[in-house]
């Protein structure tokens, strides 16, 4: 979580080493992906959801800012297909789920929906 940001940057400020691929944490407003591209440079952050709207046009924003600076995009898998489909044309690249076999057969439509013809 974003609470553990410091602590993520004292281990790496200490030496410890690993790469920034590694690095994912869980922000919920643009300072906070500000602050964590300043002092870790992570490849990955996870956009908070929730489990009432979550594709809310602040999330998709919110995706979409992460995106623009440079990010991938991890979120938890809430809500239905149609959700899904927001948050992943909005930018997100992965989804974290308790009900994988559902967010396998919508990755495998969206990317057949999303595909350039050859």
């Amino acid at each position: 979580p974003y609470r553990d940001l410091e602590v993520i940057r004292n281990f790496r400020q200490s030496g410890l080493s690993f790469p920034s691929e590694l690095i994912m944490v869980r922000v919920s407003d643009q300072k906070q992906i500000d602050r964590v591209i300043q002092l870790l440079h992570p490849r990955w952050v996870h956009v908070d959801v929730t489990r009432v709207d979550p594709a809310s046009d602040d999330t998709l924003e919110l995706i979409r800012y992460a995106r623009q600076r440079g990010l991938l995009v991890q979120v938890h898998a809430e809500g239905s297909m149609e959700d899904w489909n927001r948050l992943a044309k909005s930018g997100a690249s992965m989804f974290h789920t308790t009900d994988p076999a559902s967010v396998l057969s919508f990755s495998r439509s969206f990317l057949h929906d999303t595909a350039e013809p050859r």
